[in-house]
């Protein structure tokens, strides 16, 4: 059985209108940025500035 790091996985979440994506820990290390396409014509480019292991959030 596979670890939870190797999955690839997107989940909708509608009533928060977000998108999850988990990525494998080697293939977010190799990622600069992350398109959203409508019908494979882009919307819009999202840079990754940053990584980190654990993300922090604000209480």
């Amino acid at each position: 059985m596979s670890d939870v790091n190797d999955i690839f996985q997107v989940d909708y979440e509608p009533r928060q209108k977000e998108l999850h994506i988990n990525l494998p820990e080697e293939l977010w290390n190799k990622i600069d940025s992350i398109i959203i396409t409508r019908h494979f014509n882009e919307l819009k480019k999202i840079r990754i500035l940053h990584r980190e292991s654990e993300v922090k959030q604000n209480d």
